[in-house]
């Protein structure tokens, strides 16, 4: 579980300026880096290398994914869920980032 400091500034009313900081909320996002080493274990133990990481980083953008669409998701939920999906698509091995663009592109014919 990775802890997220924020701190909560009250406003009033539109044009009216903001006060000080009235507290600080701390807010808790999973991390999924050891689930899915989890996942990858029960499921692929015998995946070594860059292929149990593209396992491990598939497992995670899919679950991001379910967790976006969860219908108790806020708006702000779904911005930092994005936010970590996003990172993961970047983090793909050149090799996987060829084969997700070439089925793109293929499902659009």
């Amino acid at each position: 579980m990775k802890v997220i400091e924020s701190k909560v500034v009250q406003g009033a009313p539109p044009c009216r300026g903001f006060r000080s900081v009235r507290g600080v909320r701390w807010f808790i996002r999973p991390d999924l880096r050891l689930w899915s080493i989890n996942v990858a274990e029960d499921h692929a133990p015998e995946l070594t290398g860059q292929a149990r990481e593209d396992f491990e980083r598939e497992a995670r953008i899919s679950q991001l994914g379910m967790l976006i669409e969860a219908r108790c998701a806020t708006p702000l939920w779904r911005r930092v869920l994005k936010a970590a999906m996003y990172g993961e698509m970047r983090g793909r091995s050149p090799d996987r980032r060829l084969a997700m663009e070439l089925a793109l592109q293929e499902s659009m014919r």
